[in-house]
């Protein structure tokens, strides 16, 4: 009789053979180990994209700053100043809106010609030490003369 109570005992433990486990076990908690791997890239990535756009809308800001202010001094009654002012009145509301920061609008007349930079700094999403988003933007273009018709 002891014997069979032993045997009984056993029985209530069930062990399941190998070929009862759920592959599925196996996998258990992947997604949560997959996401913990990936979602920091895809932030990365979203980051690094946002970043380039704000560069490049900064660089063409400035070009375009650079462009109307020559446009402004070249005419033949323009002046450097006009050039200037055109090229900040551009800019004026990237920089209330902090995209650009340190701008520095130069305006120069020499040998016929009319030259303007702009450079700034665009905004860093990471500060990261080291890392520099200077914009610069120049537009070079001859000076308009106006001559009498007398003296054609």
């Amino acid at each position: 009789m002891a014997c069979a109570a032993l045997s009984l005992g056993h029985l209530g433990r069930h062990r399941p053979r190998p070929a009862e486990v759920d592959p599925r076990d196996h996998e258990r908690g992947s997604a949560t180990a997959s996401f913990v791997i990936v979602f920091p890239l895809v932030v990365l990535v979203f980051m690094a994209l946002t970043q380039w756009g704000l560069y490049f809308h900064s660089q063409s800001l400035v070009d375009a700053a650079a462009q109307d202010g020559t446009r402004a001094a070249q005419n033949a009654d323009g002046t450097p100043a006009d050039g200037q002012h055109v090229a900040e009145d551009l800019l004026a509301d990237a920089i209330d809106s902090g995209l650009l920061r340190n701008v520095v609008v130069d305006v120069t007349e020499e040998a016929g010609e009319v030259r303007t930079t702009v450079r700034a700094t665009a905004p860093s999403l990471v500060p990261l030490p080291g890392f520099d988003l200077t914009v610069e933007g120049t537009s070079v273009a001859p000076k308009e003369q106006f001559i009498p018709q007398g003296d054609r």
